[in-house]
C-alpha cells in the first residue's frame, strides 16, 4: 500500500508530535515488542513505514507518533533502548503540526506528490549543470517557485511570522525527508543563516569544488520571502559535497525591493 506524509500546521493542545527512525535486530518478534511499547506508553502512531531491504541483518521503523503533553520523551526513549531488538534510535521532537496518511495519489501540501529516490533528482541537477549555461541561477529561481508555493499553502492553514516561521521551515523540510535546519534570523535587518544538516542533494551528489545546492537556497529564499512579505536572498556558502565541513550553510541577507526572477538568472545578486 502507498503511502504519504501530509503536514498541516495547527495546534494540538493534548500533546505534541515526535519523529522516531529506529534501527532493530530483524526478527519476526521485532516489530511486535515495538509496537507493544508504544501503546504500552498510550502513542498514538499517526504514521510510519517499515524497510527491511536498507540492510541484510536489521530492519527501519520510521514513524510519527502523537505524546502526550506529560510524557517524559527522555524516560520513553530510555524504555525504547532497552528493549533486546532495539540497535539504534534517532528522534526530533515536532511543535504545533498534525499529521495524516494518505494511500495513491500522493498529496503533499495541496498539490500531487510523488516519491523519488534523491539520486533521480540529483541526475536532473547534474544534466542541468553540464547542458545548462546560467545552471546556477536556473535552479536556485526553480527552488525559488517552490518555496512561494509552499508557503501560499500554509498560509492557508495557520499565520506565518517571525514567531514560527523557523519552525514551520524546519518541520517542513523534516517531513519531505529533505534535511534537518537550524536558522538564525534577525527580522529586523534580515540577515542570518540556516544550517542545513543531511542534505539530500549535497548527500547524493558527491565530491564537488563548489556548492551544489542553489534549488535549497533558492526554495529558502521564496520561502521566506512570501512568508514575511519582505524579500530575502538566500544562497549557499559551505556545502557538504565540498567535503570540508558536514553541513551545508546558506547565508540569508535582505534584497532590493522590486527584485524579479530573472536578476537572479543574470547573477545580480551576490
Amino acid at each position: 500500500m502507498t503511502h504519504n506524509l501530509g503536514t498541516f500546521f495547527s495546534k494540538e493542545d493534548k500533546g505534541y508530535f515526535v519523529w522516531f527512525k529506529i534501527y532493530y535486530t530483524d526478527t519476526p518478534e521485532s516489530q511486535t515488542d515495538i509496537v507493544n511499547l508504544f501503546a504500552s506508553e498510550d502513542m498514538d502512531i499517526r504514521y510510519g513505514y517499515l524497510d527491511n531491504t536498507e540492510y541484510k541483518d536489521k530492519g527501519k521503523y520510521v514513524l510519527f507518533a502523537r505524546v502526550k503533553t506529560d510524557t517524559d520523551i527522555n524516560e520513553f526513549l530510555g524504555k525504547l533502548k532497552n528493549l533486546e531488538v532495539v540497535l539504534n534510535i534517532e528522534h526530533h521532537v515536532l511543535q504545533d503540526s498534525t499529521l495524516h496518511s494518505l494511500d495513491y495519489p500522493l498529496q503533499l501540501l495541496g498539490e500531487r506528490a510523488i516519491i523519488a529516490r534523491a539520486t533521480t533528482f540529483v541526475d536532473i541537477v547534474r544534466i542541468i549543470k553540464e547542458n545548462v549555461s546560467d545552471s546556477s541561477g536556473l535552479l536556485m529561481v526553480s527552488g525559488l517557485n517552490g518555496g512561494i508555493h509552499a508557503a501560499r499553502y500554509i498560509k492557508t492553514k495557520i499565520n506565518i511570522d517571525k514567531n514560527n516561521l523557523a519552525d514551520i521551515l524546519k518541520e517542513l523540510v523534516t517531513a519531505a525527508g529533505w534535511g534537518l535546519l537550524d536558522m538564525d534570523l534577525d527580522f529586523d535587518t534580515l540577515n542570518g543563516k540556516i544550517y542545513f544538516m543531511n542534505c539530500f542533494i549535497a548527500e547524493s551528489y558527491g565530491e564537488s569544488e563548489r556548492p551544489v545546492c542553489e534549488y535549497i537556497s533558492g526554495f529558502f529564499s521564496g520561502f521566506i520571502t512570501e512568508s514575511l512579505g519582505e524579500p530575502v536572498h538566500v544562497r549557499e556558502i559551505r556545502c557538504k559535497s565540498m567535503m570540508s565541513t558536514d553541513l551545508c550553510e546558506h547565508m540569508i541577507s535582505k534584497a532590493p525591493q522590486g527584485i524579479k526572477p530573472e536578476h537572479i538568472l543574470r547573477g545580480e545578486l551576490p
